[in-house]
């Protein structure tokens, strides 16, 4: 056999899929010793050599005309001989020598692979952003078939889309949110384009729904003080649900009438974009801000904490509970066992709508565009237009 002959064999290139720069991620070579020795964790970005402990090994190969990609795990010594390997199993296969394949890349279950990719979710994203994920995924291995990652196809993605419209009763906007966790999954692990621009859930975007003044006087008589609080901050402040979670006495400046987003890492915490801002206090909140600040029982350094002192998750569920203590329920939101006329789970109330109603309620008394899209944290301009709308 000639030395012509060795170049038709197929080549197994080993990358590792790591973070570059801010928020992207890239398959990058990976850094051998002088005797062909594979250094860990060592990968080529622009070139040069970097040490990324994140992310995963993968080989890829071209098959009839197709790059295929898979992923091999975390261990540098055991992707590399994964990679050796393979190229072997591809010269048995050029010289006609007969080989049995393993189920590719059916070596990984769709269990196994989702455990990974939340693993590296968990510790590169932001806490919410996992449980995000982490429940797409869960439905995802609810109604997926097939045991073996490499057998994912299209069927199984329009089957996801069928099981989250009628089984759990989901938007086409909420459907297509989870399907993008579910193809950004496969695509950590060399799976791409299996559906067409037709199959996927089209929405149309709503206007943003805001509250009238009645309705948040009627649903503030309703609260006891902590809750009169909490809500009037949320409404006066127009954070995020995990903003007013994480905010801290270090964060408000009562005298100056001022509150900040900042960065938590005791919990994980990091402003939307990474960017922090400062938002006004109106002169309503002062008092019942300095009265809670006050509270004994109130373990520093958090606002609106648990009574263990940690972040609190549950405003949501506690403001359904008071918008039905209040009676301002719609009546009309059926569940599969239950309706909002008899029980805490309208529709019409979440968190998001004070934060609408506190944009929409600026931009319709003069504040300039640019100054509410400073408070409300907005990375572009057309973002904080969109609460226009309402106040035409």
């Amino acid at each position: 056999m000639g030395p012509s002959s060795f170049a038709k064999f197929p080549k197994v290139n080993l990358t590792k899929y790591v973070r570059v720069g801010d928020d992207r991620w890239r398959f990058c070579p990976i850094v051998t010793s002088a005797n062909g020795r594979i250094k860990p964790d060592y990968v080529l970005v622009a070139g040069q050599p970097e040490l990324h402990r994140e992310g995963a090994y993968y080989i890829d190969w071209y098959e009839k005309g197709s790059r295929r990609r898979r992923s091999v795990g975390k261990n540098a010594i055991e992707a590399h001989a994964e990679q050796q390997r393979h190229v072997q199993l591809l010269r048995n296969e050029a010289l006609g020598i007969e080989v049995v394949r393993d189920e590719e890349p059916g070596r990984t279950t769709v269990t196994e692979s989702c455990a990974a990719f939340l693993d590296e979710v968990r510790h590169h994203r932001r806490p919410r952003t996992y449980r995000q994920y982490s429940v797409a995924l869960q439905y995802f291995q609810q109604c997926c078939r097939v045991k073996c990652i490499g057998r994912v196809g299209r069927e199984d993605l329009l089957s996801f889309l069928a099981f989250l419209r009628e089984e759990k009763m989901l938007s086409n906007r909420t459907s297509l949110t989870k399907l993008n966790v579910v193809v950004q999954w496969l695509k950590a692990n060399g799976i791409t384009g299996l559906l067409t621009r037709r199959d996927w859930p089209r929405y149309v975007e709503r206007e943003p729904e805001t509250y009238s003044v009645e309705e948040l006087e009627r649903f503030l008589a309703a609260c006891d003080p902590f809750e009169h609080v909490l809500f009037e901050f949320f409404w006066m402040s127009g954070f995020r649900d995990g903003e007013v979670q994480h905010v801290t006495r270090a964060d408000i400046d009562l005298k100056e009438q001022v509150v900040k987003v900042t960065e938590k890492p005791r919990w994980g915490f990091i402003p939307k974009d990474w960017e922090q801002r400062e938002v006004p206090i109106p002169d309503r909140l002062v008092e019942p801000m300095k009265r809670q600040l006050a509270r004994k029982d109130l373990k520093p350094p958090l606002v609106f904490p648990t009574s263990g002192g940690g972040p609190n998750y549950h405003f949501l569920d506690l403001c359904k509970k008071i918008a039905y203590r209040a009676g301002l329920n719609c009546g009309n939101c059926d569940k599969s066992d239950h309706s909002c006329a008899d029980g805490p789970c309208c529709d019409n109330w979440f968190l998001h709508k004070f934060r609408a109603t506190f944009a929409t309620q600026h931009l319709q008394s003069g504040v300039d565009l640019r100054t509410v899209q400073l408070w409300m944290g907005h990375k572009d301009l057309e973002s904080t237009m969109r609460y226009l709308k309402p106040a035409r």
